[in-house]
């Protein structure tokens, strides 16, 4: 079922009452999804909860977009989208956007800060054939490249799973996979982003967003649309007609930190080390580095950039 609607039934502990009427009055939800344009807005059971249902389905066509389930404040959309998945309403390529989260995620269960006014969606997404299992968060993050250039917004993905402008990140990327379903976290800091010091990773990357870094004053609503649209036709494209070996070689252009000195933790060693980041394995995804001379793959991990005057040992 194609078409755009706002679950405001709430559920303690995952997401908070909402309805087309307190949305538009309030000043934070109109710079995300500006309901006016989705109005008027009908009762619609996606849910079977009731007479305590509070659900509604926009009269705006939705022929061109997968079906999307909006939200107010919840505890996390990956939360919510498991809740609709394991009720069986959340099809392949559909997804959740909620104004805000109050229990947001990011990889190894860091916090994600997540005010109103970015994008925190979930996107139910196929199970991919075989060779490609292992480069999901690669094929989002291109995807997700493809989808914003096409809005006239340059970025790049830092390998595995983050979204980088200007050196900062604007994004990430989260993979989540449960009996037979994949979903996939993408949050992108649309208007704002938090401070360096509100961060626990005292090496990630200086925060932005599309606003701060190139004046973008587009709603998360319409411009998750657009990712979806674009996203959704780059992936067919290229699992029918690509193989990993052409989809690692139209990546790498788009990669931050390629030919540099980086700093590397696989989460194997059990400190960091120094290497070159050189470029992508094309059989698995995994990031190709020269250490003291040789090469190297690693599978699972996350590089930084070196700063100057840093130097970290060379893993021998």
């Amino acid at each position: 079922m194609s078409a755009i609607f706002l679950w405001g039934s709430g559920l303690r502990g995952l997401a908070e009452e909402t309805s087309p009427e307190v949305l538009s009055r309030s000043t934070l939800s109109t710079a995300v999804f500006d309901l006016s344009e989705l109005a008027p807005w009908f009762a619609f059971s996606i849910v079977k909860e009731g007479p305590k249902s509070r659900c509604w389905v926009s009269s705006r066509p939705a022929k061109e977009h997968p079906p999307l389930i909006i939200t107010g404040n919840c505890s996390s959309s990956l939360d919510l989208a498991w809740h609709f998945y394991q009720l069986g309403i959340l099809s392949v390529w559909g997804s959740v956007l909620p104004l805000s989260q109050w229990a947001g995620r990011g990889q190894f269960g860091r916090k994600w800060l997540s005010p109103p006014g970015n994008i925190y969606a979930a996107w139910r997404l196929p199970d991919p054939p075989r060779p490609w299992g292992d480069m999901l968060s690669l094929l989002v993050g291109y995807m997700i490249i493809q989808g914003l250039k096409s809005a006239g917004i340059s970025v790049r993905l830092k390998w595995p799973n983050d979204l980088v402008i200007d050196r900062k990140k604007v994004g990430g990327i989260l993979i989540e996979a449960k009996r037979d379903a994949i979903i996939a976290g993408v949050g992108i800091n649309l208007s704002s982003s938090p401070q360096k010091d509100q961060l626990d990773d005292p090496l990630a990357l200086s925060p932005t967003s599309l606003k701060a870094a190139r004046g973008c004053s587009a709603k998360a609503l319409d411009l998750w649309i657009r990712l979806v649209q674009i996203g959704q036709a780059i992936y067919q494209q290229i699992i029918d007609c690509g193989s990993p070996q052409r989809f690692v070689a139209d990546l790498e252009p788009h990669l931050a930190f390629m030919g540099e000195e980086v700093i590397i933790d696989d989460y194997r060693q059990a400190s960091l080390y120094q290497a070159k980041s050189i470029g992508l394995d094309s059989r698995s995804g995994g990031l190709l580095i020269r250490v003291a001379g040789r090469e190297r793959i690693i599978h699972s991990g996350k590089i930084y950039p070196l700063s100057s005057g840093q130097h970290f040992k060379t893993d021998d």
